[in-house]
Protein backbone atom coordinates (compact mmCIF):
# COMPACT_ATOMS: atom_id res chain seq x y z
CA UNK A 1 0.00 0.00 0.00
CA UNK A 2 1.38 3.49 -1.29
CA UNK A 3 1.73 6.20 1.52
CA UNK A 4 -1.26 8.78 1.80
CA UNK A 5 -0.67 12.08 1.99
CA UNK A 6 -3.32 14.71 4.00
CA UNK A 7 -4.79 17.14 1.18
CA UNK A 8 -3.45 19.33 3.78
CA UNK A 9 0.48 18.63 3.08
CA UNK A 10 0.21 18.46 -0.44
CA UNK A 11 1.25 22.28 -1.69
CA UNK A 12 4.41 21.40 0.72
CA UNK A 13 4.83 18.29 -1.49
CA UNK A 14 4.45 19.94 -4.87
CA UNK A 15 6.88 22.52 -3.99
CA UNK A 16 9.24 19.92 -3.22
CA UNK A 17 9.28 18.71 -6.38
CA UNK A 18 7.95 21.67 -8.80
CA UNK A 19 9.98 22.36 -11.74
CA UNK A 20 8.51 25.27 -13.90
CA UNK A 21 8.28 28.27 -11.24
CA UNK A 22 4.33 27.92 -11.69
CA UNK A 23 2.57 29.14 -8.31
CA UNK A 24 2.18 25.94 -6.14
CA UNK A 25 -2.14 25.51 -5.61
CA UNK A 26 -3.74 26.42 -2.64
CA UNK A 27 -5.16 24.35 -0.19
CA UNK A 28 -8.65 25.85 -1.62
CA UNK A 29 -7.68 24.98 -5.17
CA UNK A 30 -6.59 21.65 -4.34
CA UNK A 31 -9.80 20.74 -1.98
CA UNK A 32 -12.24 21.31 -5.30
CA UNK A 33 -9.98 19.61 -7.61
CA UNK A 34 -10.43 16.86 -4.93
CA UNK A 35 -14.18 17.22 -4.08
CA UNK A 36 -14.86 17.72 -8.31
CA UNK A 37 -12.92 14.26 -8.83
CA UNK A 38 -10.40 16.05 -10.98
CA UNK A 39 -7.57 15.34 -8.05
CA UNK A 40 -6.14 11.82 -9.19
CA UNK A 41 -5.80 9.29 -6.71
CA UNK A 42 -7.70 11.65 -4.10
CA UNK A 43 -10.35 9.99 -1.39
CA UNK A 44 -12.20 10.76 1.76
CA UNK A 45 -10.65 8.53 5.03
CA UNK A 46 -12.49 9.85 8.22
CA UNK A 47 -14.18 12.89 7.03
CA UNK A 48 -10.37 13.79 5.70
CA UNK A 49 -9.08 14.32 2.24
CA UNK A 50 -5.81 12.43 1.36
CA UNK A 51 -3.86 12.14 -1.76
CA UNK A 52 -1.61 8.76 -2.82
CA UNK A 53 2.13 9.94 -2.80
CA UNK A 54 2.20 8.39 -6.04
CA UNK A 55 0.15 10.54 -7.76
CA UNK A 56 2.09 13.39 -7.13
CA UNK A 57 3.99 13.72 -10.11
CA UNK A 58 1.17 13.12 -11.83
CA UNK A 59 -1.10 16.19 -10.01
CA UNK A 60 2.17 18.35 -10.53
CA UNK A 61 2.00 18.01 -14.51
CA UNK A 62 -1.89 18.41 -14.16
CA UNK A 63 -1.23 21.76 -12.42
CA UNK A 64 1.77 23.01 -14.53
CA UNK A 65 4.55 22.50 -12.18
CA UNK A 66 6.26 20.24 -13.93
CA UNK A 67 7.52 19.50 -17.45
Amino acid sequence: MSERIPLTHVAARLRRIATTGQPIPSYRVLWEAAVSGRLPSADVSRGRWQVDAAALPEVAVMFGLTA
